[in-house]
C-alpha cells in the first residue's frame, strides 16, 4: 500500500509525526486520544498532523 509506504519513510524522518499520522489514519483516534496516549500536547498533535499531511502530499505526489 502506498499510504503505508509513506508513512514508514516519514515514521523513519519524524518518528512522533509518524506515530501520530498512523494513530491518525489506521486506529482513528482523535487528537485528544493521541495527546493523552503518547503523553504530548494537543498542540504537538495538531502540528505534527499539519506537517504529517504536507509531508505526505509532498511524498504522494512525487510517486504518481
Amino acid at each position: 500500500m502506498v499510504l503505508e509506504a509513506a508513512l514508514t519513510q516519514l515514521e523513519a524522518l519524524d518518528p512522533r509525526c509518524g506515530q501520530v499520522m498512523h494513530l491518525t489514519f489506521f486506529a482513528g483516534l482523535t487528537r485528544e486520544e493521541i495527546a493523552t496516549l503518547l503523553k504530548i500536547s494537543v498542540t504537538t498533535v495538531r502540528r505534527d498532523l499539519s506537517f504529517g499531511r504536507t509531508w505526505l502530499a509532498e511524498a504522494l505526489g512525487s510517486e504518481t
